[in-house]
């Protein structure tokens, strides 16, 4: 898997290896709807290699992820509009859409979360506990991986006032 994440990592880094100073939203949107694609063809090449499950476990499994990622799917277009969003006010961010953002985006994060853990008891009716476990392991460190390579086109919101380097 660490080679495989590897690849990932160098493959999609190397369309995005430069973080800009501005976030232009095309260029964002872009970069959201590549690495969606790209990383849900390595999601479940990584778990079809990684989960070690036996010929009854995957019958049962791929039907379920199926809709498990249907689901996930339709709250991760809420945080790519979110982030379209983002790029395209960025510079001109209102306290009131700074604020809709970020209950937006941990509106996103909670969803997601309540996704998975209703999805406990379905899959554990397929899997052991521990081969759950190893699954969300797998699906946490695909996902951090595409948020870091997204958040690096993505610049920090411009606040005004002097910067202090170092100081608390």
């Amino acid at each position: 898997m660490r080679m495989l994440l590897v690849t990932i990592w160098a493959a999609v880094g190397c369309g995005i290896s430069v973080a800009q100073d501005t976030a232009g939203e095309a260029d964002v949107e872009a970069t959201y709807e590549m690495l969606r694609g790209f990383m849900s063809v390595e999601r479940e090449t990584m778990i079809a290699e990684e989960l070690r499950l036996s010929e009854a476990e995957r019958d049962g499994f791929w039907p379920l992820y199926d809709e498990y990622r249907a689901e996930i799917e339709e709250i991760q277009d809420r945080y790519a509009v979110l982030i379209t969003d983002y790029a395209a006010n960025y510079g001109a961010l209102s306290d009131d859409l700074a604020e809709h953002m970020i209950d937006e985006y941990f509106s996103v994060k909670r969803d997601t979360l309540d996704v998975r853990q209703d999805y406990v008891d379905r899959f554990t009716d397929i899997m052991s506990i521990q081969k759950l476990a190893r699954f969300y392991q797998i699906e946490n460190r695909i996902d951090n991986i595409a948020d870091m390579l997204l958040m690096r086109q993505i610049p920090l919101t411009d606040v005004p006032g002097p910067v202090q380097r170092g100081q608390r």
